[in-house]
This record gives C-alpha cells, structure tokens and sequence, in this order.
C-alpha cells in the first residue's frame, strides 16, 4: 500500500505540471514557488535548527497564528520556519517578522523528504489539523525529530482506519503528540490503541478579538440605529435567498461583504439587485441612501463590520465550504447560515445550544430576521454565540505547554533550545 501512496502522491505532481501547461495560474504559482526551494531554506536558516510549522494554506495558517506569536516569545532565539502547501496560503499571508522564514514545502516524495529533512534539522515539527505527509513523517521519525499536531480531527470513516491501510496508522501513532478537537476525538482514537493524544481545541477560538473600530463613521451613518445584517463572504446562494427575501424585510440596514471582491464579482451583485445598491468605497454624506443595499468591495475590513452588525448570514453553508462563523460569533452576532454545514463542527454545536440559526429559503431569513426586530430579541442568541467563543478558548496555551516539553525532552543539544 505504500508503493500506491507514493504512485498517487508522484501522479498529482504530474497533474500540476500539466494543469500548468495549460496555463492554470495556481497550478504555475505552485511549480515557481518551489523551484530551488531547498536552496533558498538554507540561505534563510543559515544552519539553525528552526521550529518548524506547516500549514497547508489559509486556513490552517489562521489556526496556527496565535500559536506562532506565543513561540516568538517562549523562544526568542529561535527562527521559524513556515511552510505552505498551497498557493492560496502562501500568497495570501503577508509576515513581517525577519526571524519567521515563509516557504513551500516540497511534494512528498521520499527523496524531497529526506533533503528537506537534511537541509531543516528542525528542534521540533508541528502541523496544523491533519495535513498527513508520510513520507515526511517517516524521515522525521527515523531521524528522531519530535512531532506535534494540533486541533486534529479524525475519525472511522479515514482512510487511516481501513483494513489495507495500517501502515498509515502505524507512523501516526509514532507522532510524539497528536492533540485533537475534542473528546469525542480522543476516546475514539485511544480506543484504537493510540497513546500519543490528547484534547486541546481548536485555535481558532483563540485568534478572533475585537478589532479596533473602523475609521468610516459613514458606516453607522448608513446603519443609523437600524438593525443591520451582514452576508459576511456571501455567494451567490446567499445573496438569491436575500433578494427573494428583500421585498419582506422592513428597516433594515443590509452589508453584502462577498467572499470575492473582484470587479467583475462586485458588478455581479450589482446586476443582481438592479443597482440598487452603493459601493462602500464610494460611500460620501452626499450620496448617502438607507434605502439601498450597501456592498464592501475590499479586503480586510469585514471582522470589523461584525462591530457593527447584529446578525451574520455567512457565506460557503450551502456547499459545505463555511466561512469563519467564529469572528461574527465573538463580536456579538446572531449567526445564520445555509443547511449543508455538516463537516463543521463549531457550526453543528451553536445549533444545539441556540447559538446559531440555519437557513434553507427566502422564507426562512425573513421569518428569522422578523422574530428579531428589536434589539432585545437579539440579545439572548448574541449572548450563547459569544459564550460559546469565550468558552472555547485556551487551545494555543495547552499546545504551546506540549511543544514546550517535546523540545526540552529532544535529543538536540541544550544549546540549540534557547
């Protein structure tokens, strides 16, 4: 089976290549990014053992980013190496810290794990979630290089655990630490005979704050005492069911933030209510109109928005690719979304406790947001979202706590550990 591994890993190489002679800009993005990648780590490392960190792409980088401020701290000598999978995480961060060193990491073939490994000696490698590279994970076991994942969630249902496959579960028990989403998570892996997990959450908690107010006062000019929804990374599906929805809904201040903010998308919604809109980036005293539907065409701003808004209809819930619930969540929103949110955990819980509403029609929104039409109808779903984030957090400490303690037990010399 690991011969079929390492043939699928070197056939999805070969698709890159050829989605790139045909021009796939991602595709392109993914080949340049790692031409003479290995030369470039050493250049930056300069033969130190870094901590490093992988992602596979934005995502995971907003997981592990709380993580990475607090080992700036606990290890001020220490570099950090990050690396990405994916052009979307490595284009999309931007980092300005000199001793965080950003990368693609190489396909997971045997060979480039063995160089990488080489040319990194990392003092400790830890992967956000579940970004499983066995041919990575081999030589970081063979060379005795302590390994961590965090806010990992498995079950039966992987790959991991069929029949055919237990070399895979093999290396993942070697992991040194495996900290997972929850308890469900723990119980079923230790009774798979795991020995290396624990519970620790998930990160995310952690990094959603209150962002400092927006400068556009013109924002709660437009909102004005009103109560405000916001389609926060909205897609289509969404901004349907809100024109279906817009001839019943009465005093209301209406955000749309699309998820893409391209000309070309932004034009889009435009057609889609008939102009009856205004563009943020236009938005003066002199053009000012409650009566028109208010689109952000930027980047950026939108956890700030959440300050302002009262209920978040978030976008991706009808394709099962949901958005962050959690920034509208911390920042005292009633969260909506579509029905198909079945692989999102946070989302499935702020259901059961009447934190979080889902949406499957026109009909629904108007009937959700009518039932909220003053503010102290609103309190007591704010109230359940926000606790639901306070509760949640503390993750990034009981990672920080395991890494502490897997470097200080490696086999690297007490020197390199400050």
């Amino acid at each position: 089976m690991k011969l079929l591994y390492d043939i699928a890993i070197k056939s999805y190489g070969l698709g890159i290549i050829y989605s790139s002679i045909l021009g796939n800009k991602k595709a392109n993005d993914w080949i340049n990014g790692r031409k003479n990648c290995l030369e470039k780590i050493k250049e930056d490392l300069n033969n130190e053992s870094p901590i490093w960190i992988h992602v596979s792409s934005l995502g995971e980088y907003i997981m592990a980013k709380p993580l990475i401020s607090k080992l700036l701290i606990e290890f001020p000598k220490k570099k950090i190496l990050l690396t990405f999978f994916s052009p979307s995480g490595f284009n999309n961060v931007k980092l300005k810290n000199e001793r965080i060193n950003k990368h693609y990491l190489p396909l997971d073939t045997t060979s480039n794990a063995k160089e990488f490994i080489n040319a990194v000696n990392p003092c400790i490698a830890v992967f956000a979630k579940y970004d499983f590279w066995f041919n990575y994970l081999i030589e970081l076991q063979k060379a005795n290089i302590q390994t961590l994942f965090f806010s990992t969630n498995l079950n039966s249902t992987q790959l991991y655990f069929k029949k055919g496959w237990s070399w895979q579960k093999s290396i993942l028990k070697k992991i040194s630490k495996l900290l997972v989403l929850n308890q469900k998570v723990d119980s079923f892996l230790k009774k798979e005979n795991f020995e290396n997990t624990m519970v620790c959450g998930d990160t995310r908690f952690d990094e959603v704050r209150i962002n400092k107010k927006l400068d556009q006062d013109i924002i709660l000019k437009y909102i004005n005492n009103r109560v405000c929804l916001v389609l926060g990374s909205s897609w289509e599906a969404e901004e349907k069911i809100l024109k279906k929805a817009l001839l019943k809904l009465n005093n209301i201040a209406i955000i749309i933030a699309p998820h893409d903010v391209s000309a070309k998308r932004i034009n889009s919604i435009e057609k889609r209510f008939r102009n009856k809109t205004l563009k943020l980036s236009q938005l003066k005293e002199s053009n000012l109109n409650r009566k028109k539907l208010l689109i952000v065409d930027s980047i950026g701003i939108l956890s700030k928005i959440y300050q302002y808004s009262d209920i978040a209809f978030i976008g991706g819930g009808f394709k099962n690719k949901l958005h962050n619930i959690l920034e509208p969540a911390a920042t005292n929103n009633v969260i909506l979304f579509g029905c198909n949110h079945s692989k999102y955990i946070e989302a499935n819980e702020l259901i059961k406790i009447n934190g979080a509403i889902k949406i499957a029609s026109a009909l629904d929104l108007v009937e959700t947001i009518n039932k909220m039409s003053t503010i102290e109808e609103l309190e007591p779903y704010k109230k359940t979202a926000f606790n639901y984030v306070e509760n949640n957090k503390g993750a990034t400490e009981i990672i920080l706590k395991e890494i502490v303690k897997l470097i200080s037990h490696s086999t690297t010399s007490a020197s390199s550990k400050i």
